[in-house]
């Protein structure tokens, strides 16, 4: 995969981030959620000096990297909608996270971020309730620009509403790490579990490859 860093705004108002271009024939992705996945969660993470790798999440990544399988954040934001910060919060996050990740060795290849929420968001129900998970729709951005094959796809998570958005965006599974909030949600992820989808528990995000990769993921 090239390499084609850019940042645009998708309508409603998405933030959509693209390191790489896809492939000509559709391919498996790994999906991450971002805080409680990737960097440890002090709740409405806004601040550079912050972030903290979560442990084993680079093993995760590398993994993905050496079969060079895209790895593509999806994350819920509305401390946006809140005003607790603003894009350039965000943005400043997220290169100290693109930072720290290229200094053990390992990249992502895009990042989807939603900052609606429905008590903060005008007309939420009316237009925007899909692009927040569990909603499938930044899933869906990030597959049609990346040339995703969805079905052959999961994603890592701490959070019943990223099993959920998963599940809803027809890929193959979903693991629930038991970092961020996951020991909270573990019970209620599992239940998502049906034919056609599969749902495990990690400890961590390092011990989700096995997981991923008995649901068909090629790492």
């Amino acid at each position: 995969m090239k390499d084609a860093a850019s940042v645009e705004f998708v309508s409603p108002g998405i933030w959509l981030q693209l390191s790489a271009v896809g492939p000509k024939a559709p391919q498996a992705a790994l999906f991450l959620d971002r805080d409680g996945v990737i960097v440890e969660d002090p709740g409405y993470l806004s601040k550079p000096e912050d972030v903290r790798l979560v442990a084993g999440v680079t093993t995760l990544i590398s993994a993905a990297n050496a079969a060079d399988v895209p790895v593509i954040v999806v994350t819920n934001q509305s401390g946006i909608a809140r005003g607790f910060f603003d894009w350039e919060d965000f943005t400043s996050v997220q290169q100290e996270i693109e930072h720290q990740l290229s200094a053990e060795g390992v990249r992502l290849s895009a990042a989807v971020a939603c900052p609606f929420h429905p008590d903060f968001s005008d007309d939420y129900a009316a237009s925007l309730e899909g692009w927040r998970k569990p909603g499938p729709k930044m899933i869906q951005l990030a597959a049609e620009r990346l040339n995703i094959d969805v079905r052959r796809s999961a994603l890592v998570g701490d959070h019943l509403t990223d099993i959920a958005a998963a599940s809803a965006a027809g890929l193959s599974g979903g693991v629930i790490v038991l970092t961020g909030h996951g020991r909270t949600h573990a019970k209620d992820a599992a239940s998502v579990n049906r034919p056609g989808f599969k749902v495990a528990i990690a400890d961590g995000p390092g011990m989700a490859i096995q997981p991923l990769q008995e649901f068909g993921l090629p790492i």
